[in-house]
């Protein structure tokens, strides 16, 4: 039995390790496209092809979905502190920008342990909350629902599972060549559908040439789709709108044209609504949906909740105590310190 849990916590090590390197991969070469876009595209699903890939045998013995879920998890967690910094990091130096005043420079100093923080408080929670996150039907993240077809995909039977040499090559190989084409000039990288100009302000509904998109696409429930589809809506209608004011305006004045970047795609958005609604309606039917998730590997047992707990605290106690060391015991301290904790 001892030797059966030494094993375990092996391949657990080997499956954080996994995830944190990949992540770390991509987040180095997404920075500046997440810039440009307004969001970072989640790379859950590309931590699961390469864990499927590099290590088919073993996702396809015994515990194989207990390995790939701790390399989603460890794999969102490196993203989520990448689009922490790249869109929260730089927000004094924007606003001192949008001012006309002398742009500081980034406090390195102050964003390592700030990053450590989140980290630690992101990692205790998530832990905490992971079989929630995994086995609860009522919460329709795309990128949850896709890994989850993935994960189903990799761990089944040797004669159900997709040969990855006609689907994750040739994606692969697609979405290599598609921008290669594209910087040559022989395709479009996307195709017009309609647009609009007034002044300055510009809207334009595209048709992508990006051959990852249908991939995606395929890996999505019909209901999920749609939440995608509606959360896209909501960007699209917000930057119709921006785009529709006058220059000059009123309402041109306290809304830049870069006002919906926030919002991203919207997917998450709609799917955060969504839950919530399930969650304080209490759907009988979605409380009680089978999902296919095996909660047993999700157990987490109390020498790792305890550390998890530590973690949270440990976060807190980073932050509180920045708080203190830069501001000094004031009320404003003490105010900002139980928002944070509570």
């Amino acid at each position: 039995m001892a030797q059966a849990q030494t094993v375990d916590r092996t391949e657990d090590r080997k499956a954080l390790i996994l995830g944190v390197v990949v992540s770390t991969v991509l987040a180095s070469t997404l920075v500046i496209a997440g810039l440009k876009a307004g969001i970072t595209p989640g790379v859950s699903p590309l931590v699961i092809l390469f864990a499927w890939g590099a290590f088919s045998v073993r996702v396809s013995s015994g515990g194989g979905g207990r390995f790939l879920n701790i390399a989603q998890v460890a794999g969102s967690a490196g993203m989520a502190v990448t689009a922490g910094v790249i869109f929260t990091a730089p927000l004094i130096q924007v606003l001192y920008a949008n001012l006309g005043q002398p742009v500081p420079p980034v406090d390195v100093m102050t964003l390592i342990p700030m990053c450590l923080a989140g980290s630690l408080i992101g990692y205790g929670f998530v832990g905490l909350a992971t079989k929630k996150f995994l086995t609860d039907p009522t919460l329709p993240a795309p990128e949850a629902v896709a890994c989850e077809t993935m994960i189903e995909s990799a761990t089944s039977a040797r004669s159900t599972r997709p040969k990855l040499g006609r689907s994750l090559y040739a994606g692969l190989a697609a979405s290599f060549l598609a921008p290669l084409i594209v910087r040559f000039g022989v395709a479009a990288e996307h195709v017009v559908l309609w647009s609009r100009k007034l002044g300055e302000r510009t809207f334009q509904l595209d048709l992508p040439f990006t051959p990852i998109y249908i991939g995606i696409g395929g890996l999505l429930t019909l209901s999920t789709a749609l939440l995608v589809f509606a959360g896209s809506a909501i960007r699209l209608v917000g930057d119709f709108a921006l785009a529709s004011m006058p220059e000059g305006g009123e309402l041109a004045l306290q809304f830049p044209s870069a006002s919906m970047r926030w919002v991203g795609g919207g997917a998450m958005t709609v799917a955060v609504v969504y839950s919530l609604v399930k969650f304080i309606i209490g759907n009988k039917r979605g409380s009680q949906a089978a999902s296919t998730t095996d909660e047993s590997l999700l157990e987490i047992d109390d020498r790792a909740r305890k550390g998890l707990i530590a973690a949270v605290a440990g976060g807190l106690a980073i932050l509180v105590g920045w708080l203190v060391y830069t501001e000094g015991l004031t009320s404003f301290t003490v105010a900002m310190a139980v928002t944070v904790i509570v």
